[in-house]
């Protein structure tokens, strides 16, 4: 696992821990959820407010986009201190079939090789 992977960990409770994310200081810095669900079937859980929730500190601006209902990935993604990818009902079978899928993987593999941002990806499928 690369040092540009963020983990959370489940407790029994149904709490998420969150890990440290380098917020401390004074300077200010921006992290972005990436929501890649569009089914109204979860509501009243918005996936976006649940992870902004439990990784919220002191120093962070939050930036929500949702790529499920089309919204583009930032063409400035290396700006961001931090992506958090909610999880999805879709999976790597829905490739062809999602038209944000590619995208979403491109921006992956280019985050990588660049080491930073750092990722968090919730579960897909």
């Amino acid at each position: 696992m690369s040092s540009n992977t963020l983990i959370l960990s489940m407790a029994t409770s149904g709490t998420i821990t969150a890990p440290t994310i380098g917020c401390d200081g004074d300077k200010k810095k921006n992290f972005i959820v990436m929501n890649c669900e569009n089914s109204t079937a979860w509501t009243p859980i918005d996936f976006v407010d649940m992870f902004v929730g439990c990784l919220e500190r002191d120093n962070a601006v939050w930036t929500s986009i949702n790529v499920a209902n089309g919204d583009d990935i930032p063409a400035d993604i290396g700006t961001y201190h931090g992506i958090v990818l909610t999880g999805s009902r879709f999976n790597v079978c829905d490739r062809d079939t999602i038209p944000w899928f590619n995208a979403l993987v491109d921006m992956i593999v280019e985050v990588e090789k660049k080491g930073r941002p750092k990722v968090f990806g919730g579960c897909f499928g």
